[in-house]
């Protein structure tokens, strides 16, 4: 889990750790980034690192969580479920690395769960394509199945 505060030195901590985890992830698998490794790309603290995350894999849930939030407030303007899907699905294209990550290291699940996060957090976007909020599950289902079919490709 990651704990990150809304204060300036934590935001920016965090976007250094995150950057660190994509250099990182641009020279090694994510199975061989030790947390030294990654501290020392970030040029932070082992301390700050921990006050921030419990591990890697939470830094890229967080990243995945940013992506996110990025994507529905940069493009807040759908006209339909497909394209909300589309952006999604072109965000992670050119985020491929972290998509791939999360695939390999079987965290799909962070992907599904930052969407309903999302979702849950903006109803005017679920009013917008005309999803009843219990009917959120949609977006696992059809968001999961295009998922499933990019880890065919990847592992």
């Amino acid at each position: 889990m990651y704990h990150i505060k809304s204060d300036k030195r934590s935001q920016r901590s965090a976007r250094l750790i995150t950057a660190g985890l994509d250099r990182c992830l641009a020279e090694s698998k994510f199975e061989d980034i030790t947390i030294s490794t990654l501290v020392a790309e970030a040029t932070v603290g082992r301390a700050t690192f921990y006050r921030l995350f419990d591990s890697a894999t939470d830094v890229l849930v967080y990243e995945c969580d940013q992506l996110f939030e990025t994507m529905t407030v940069d493009h807040h303007e759908f006209s339909s479920i497909n394209t909300w899907l589309q952006t999604n699905i072109d965000t992670f294209i050119a985020n491929a690395v972290l998509l791939e990550t999360l695939i390999r290291t079987h965290q799909t699940q962070a992907i599904y769960a930052a969407q309903l996060r999302t979702l849950q957090k903006m109803p005017f976007l679920t009013d917008r394509l005309g999803l009843p909020t219990d009917q959120i599950d949609f977006f696992e289902c059809k968001s999961g199945c295009v998922v499933d079919q990019y880890a065919v490709n990847v592992v």
